[in-house]
């Protein structure tokens, strides 16, 4: 018997491995031809459109879901962060934004609204935290500097700025209001609190005298009086370390000089 490829034989003909008989006296069965189970699972171009296409189907849903559920979107507390608790505490009963909508509050105008009520505050970032909160991260105004305005005293922070009267005294250095700057100012230069405070801690170091007054004018420069009644006259900022240090060997020689200028470049004693 020839060949036949793979057969099963049996009365009446060739059994092909399918099962299928051949009828007696017939050829063999030819053989179908069988698909691999990776070309069955194989897609066509709509399967892998769909394949793509539904996980996009459920974000209309869930667009539509929020915004069906945007009247239950009501703050339900306010956080505020980098506050003293007093402070912060006045922050929120200001802003007075539990039970309101979430998403119905300008948060821009509520931050400039913040700043220009509460002069304390340097800067301050309104966050909504969903589904039902929102954040105040907010930096507090540190003060380095009482400037003193004839009867008035404010308090200065290290850019410079005049942000709240204060009374009474306080543990910090005192600029005294020469009486040549814009009465209305609510800025002082930087440089000019920086350099009144550089004189407060380092005429003790240097010379072993705390100042009774420091005084500052555009005009004069910085004036300082002792506690025994010595005026220094020291000039503007600029040049102020090197002034200070002819300052001290002006005064190793001529202790008792009342009144020393070194303004201009140059030192002179005025009253002995």
């Amino acid at each position: 018997m020839g060949a036949c490829g793979p057969q099963l034989f049996g009365a009446g003909g060739p059994v092909n491995s399918a099962g299928h008989r051949a009828p007696p006296g017939a050829g063999p069965v030819p053989e179908r031809p069988r698909l691999s189970r990776r070309a069955l699972r194989r897609p066509g171009p709509l399967g892998r459109l769909w394949g793509v296409v539904r996980w996009f189907v459920p974000i209309p849903l869930v667009i539509v879901g929020l915004f069906a559920l945007y009247p239950r979107w009501v703050v339900a507390g306010v956080e505020v962060e980098g506050l003293n608790p007093e402070l912060a505490a006045q922050v929120r009963a200001a802003l007075a934004l539990e039970g309101k909508p979430m998403l119905d509050f300008d948060r821009p105008y509520l931050e400039n609204a913040v700043l220009t009520r509460f002069p304390n505050i340097k800067s301050v970032k309104i966050t909504r935290v969903l589904p039902n909160r929102v954040r105040v991260e907010a930096e507090e105004r540190r003060p380095v500097l009482v400037w003193q305005r004839a009867n008035q005293a404010f308090l200065v922070d290290e850019e410079g700025v005049v942000y709240r009267a204060v009374q009474g005294e306080t543990a910090l250095p005192r600029l005294v209001d020469g009486g040549s700057n814009d009465p209305a100012a609510a800025r002082l230069d930087p440089e000019t609190v920086r350099w009144a405070r550089w004189l407060w801690e380092v005429l003790p170091e240097q010379l072993g005298v705390r100042p009774a007054r420091v005084e500052y004018s555009a005009v004069s420069g910085f004036v300082v009086t002792t506690p025994t009644g010595q005026v220094w006259r020291l000039g503007q900022g600029d040049g102020l370390e090197r002034r200070v240090a002819i300052l001290r060997e002006v005064l190793a020689r001529e202790p008792e000089a009342r009144v020393i200028d070194l303004r201009g470049g140059r030192f002179g004693i005025l009253r002995r």
